[in-house]
């Protein structure tokens, strides 16, 4: 019988990411501090730092999510033994080989972009089938994920000229995209159900709106960055989302950790996009909106989501004990030290950046800490799962 590790792709991918996210913002800083040379591989130790945050880091939670969502949305037994394990491998060699192999490798490239590939190999069974047209599309968002880390190898291996950043902002606003659609499939219905209180609204018009800005700006930062058309639908995805956000009677849910853990994260959203667009005509740097997005959505989100997810699929009550609320807090100051802090006092450039990275961490670190043995024993309900 295999180990619970691999009974659902959660399991093995969240401690993969919650690991790695501690640990490569660790690398990260000696990195960025002179303490130790960082990998060959990449022309520059930013490139390095954002391709391994997103195509190493978030990534994997994605996959973890979108595997174990497959198996409630078709009914068909989830992603499990070898195919997790074959996943997972590829992953942790990925995440070694710029440290061992010296540039150009084609062989790290391919091992890298592998992952991807067949995880969209993998989850085409389950989402392809006619009962998921509403699904359909997570396919296409990892199948571009996948071109965006191309994107990226094209430019370190030669093969293609200034392709790398592209590639990188392809990535971000594909999560971004991929953020707007399940948040907002999510957020509104835990909110319903977990606050009787809450007076949740939704508008289909608005949803479709906020799904369509956000696509168009994520497509627009990678072919035309910086240009008035990239600030204008910028500032309307802000807008859109920010309205959305409200609808959802954020307030009401300030005592369930569970719960305003997500609207931070989505909150985080709507002020990396606003500070996007307003950085087109105004003198802010673009490093603070995509890292409001990056730091603050991204990973304040994944951060809410891991937990509840992990919890819920091992027969859990959802609940947050005081440690994982310590988390949440501490995500959310990274955020803000990273964001506020640098463009408010840029003198304080240097510690801010070294103290987000610490609290970033840190809050991993008690992820981690919290439900490695969650991850690795059966459901306590006895469940498949």
């Amino acid at each position: 019988m295999p180990h619970a590790l691999w009974n659902l792709a959660f399991r093995p991918f969240f401690l993969l990411a919650g690991a790695a996210a501690a640990v490569l913002i660790f690398l990260w800083l000696a990195v960025w501090t002179g303490l130790m040379p960082g990998p060959r591989y990449f022309p520059s130790m930013i490139l390095w730092h954002a391709h391994e945050m997103l195509f190493g880091f978030a990534t994997a939670v994605v996959v973890g999510f979108l595997m174990t969502a497959s198996q409630n949305w078709t009914g068909k037994r989830g992603i499990h033994g070898w195919k997790l394990q074959l996943l997972a491998g590829v992953w942790l060699v990925a995440r070694l080989m710029p440290w061992l192999l010296a540039p150009p490798s084609y062989l790290y490239a391919a091992t890298d972009l592998a992952f991807l590939v067949l995880a969209v190999v993998f989850l085409a069974p389950y989402l392809l089938q006619a009962s998921q047209k509403r699904n359909m599309g997570l396919l296409l968002v990892l199948a571009v994920l996948a071109g965006a880390n191309a994107l990226v190898h094209g430019e370190a291996l030669g093969i293609l000229e200034d392709s790398a950043y592209r590639g990188l902002a392809l990535g971000v606003g594909m999560l971004t995209v991929l953020i707007v659609v399940i948040g907002g499939r999510v957020i509104p219905a835990f909110t319903r159900n977990a606050e009787a209180s809450a007076h949740v609204r939704s508008w289909r018009p608005l949803d479709l709106a906020c799904v369509g800005f956000t696509a168009v700006y994520a497509l627009s930062d990678t072919f035309l960055p910086q240009s008035p058309f990239f600030g204008v639908v910028t500032l309307a995805a802000a807008l859109a989302n920010g309205t959305r956000w409200l609808l959802w009677d954020p307030w009401s849910t300030r005592h369930q950790p569970m719960l305003w853990i997500l609207f931070s994260g989505y909150l985080w959203l709507v002020i990396g996009l606003f500070l996007r667009g307003f950085g087109v005509w105004q003198p802010i740097a673009p490093s603070l909106g995509i890292h409001a997005i990056a730091v603050g959505s991204i990973g304040v989100l994944i951060y809410g989501m891991m937990p509840r997810v992990s919890l819920g699929h091992t027969g859990r009550p959802i609940r947050a004990r005081r440690a994982l609320v310590t988390g949440f807090v501490l995500i959310n100051a990274a955020a803000a030290m990273r964001v506020v802090v640098v463009g408010l006092a840029p003198l304080f450039y240097r510690n801010a950046v070294v103290i987000a990275g610490l609290l970033w961490a840190v809050a991993f670190l008690i992820f981690f800490g919290l439900f490695l043995q969650v991850l690795t024993s059966p459901r306590v309900d006895g469940r498949p799962g």
